[in-house]
């Protein structure tokens, strides 16, 4: 699933209206409506420098928020097994997993490129979202979308 074309719903994108760090460092490219698609162009996502992560995702005062999507590499090598946690307010998921529709088959190991971790939950209030991640690997990211209003 994708969001949905801006316009046809109360709800959109508002991650660009964000401040996102990751390990503390601020993070202008995880927000910018690119998504890289291609295995090979390693370049065009954000490399962590680490196989942990904290993603801090900050508005500048309380929005409406019904959905956060990660978007992962899309080489398989750097592909993430799960969102360790997601935490906003008082709303906590631990292990949060990729749907086994974006695999390749049901039998395979590989999740189709440019697909997301997804997370939908009822509208809650927040100005803030914190993820941990961790791989086997140096994390890559491609772009974070926050559905609200």
């Amino acid at each position: 699933p994708q969001l949905l074309p801006s316009g046809s719903s109360e709800y959109g994108n508002i991650a660009s209206e964000a401040n996102i760090k990751i390990n503390g460092q601020t993070n202008v490219t995880m927000n910018d409506n690119y998504i890289n698609a291609y295995e090979d162009r390693l370049e065009d996502e954000y490399c962590v420098g680490s196989n942990k992560a904290t993603v801090e995702i900050e508005f500048p005062e309380d929005r409406d928020i019904v959905a956060v999507m990660l978007y992962d590499s899309s080489n398989y090598q750097y592909a993430l097994e799960q969102i360790d946690s997601l935490k906003i307010n008082h709303l906590s998921k631990k292990k949060i997993k990729i749907c086994k529709d974006f695999y390749d088959n049901k039998d395979s190991m590989f999740k189709i490129p440019c697909s997301a971790f997804i997370y939908e939950f009822d509208e809650i209030k927040s100005k803030k979202i914190v993820m941990e991640l961790s791989s086997y690997n140096n994390i890559y990211l491609n772009e974070i979308v926050v559905v609200g209003k």
